[in-house]
């Protein structure tokens, strides 16, 4: 079974370091900076987790989730995974509330994203082959 992510966040370091991990965890990664493309891509991408990004410029990563959460298809019961420099107990609950099922610090390191992974879904064995072997940025 192949593994897919995507990686949602408006700032080209944080995407690129989120981006090199998720590789080394996913079969197939998909990097948006906006929330119309994950909106765009989530349906056909069929990611096993989203991470994403609190605060998309203007945009609210949280309400994105709530928007998806709401959605009459298959993305709707996707799992995600905030990725904020937020670290307030307050924050980690909002998020959770929003319908976030883990919360990772950043800067993310892979045993945070691991950990967040594993969380998720019990049995995780990572990606089915070759790690990273389809990248595509959509970074713009």
């Amino acid at each position: 079974m192949t593994t897919r992510c995507i990686i949602v966040d408006d700032s080209p370091t944080d995407a690129y370091l989120a981006q090199k991990i998720a590789v080394e965890l996913f079969d197939e990664v998909l990097v948006v900076a906006k929330s119309a493309d994950l909106l765009k891509h989530i349906g056909s991408f069929r990611p096993d987790i989203v991470f994403m990004d609190v605060m998309l410029g203007w945009e609210n990563g949280l309400s994105l989730i709530q928007e998806v959460r709401h959605r009459d298809d298959e993305s709707s019961i996707v799992p995600f995974v905030v990725l904020s420099s937020k670290s307030s107990e307050e924050d980690i609950e909002w998020a959770k509330r929003q319908g976030a099922g883990a919360y990772v610090i950043k800067p993310a390191t892979r045993d945070r994203m691991e950990a967040a992974v594993r969380g998720l879904f019990l049995g995780w064995a990572g990606p089915s082959g070759v790690t990273g072997k389809n990248v595509t940025d959509l970074y713009v």
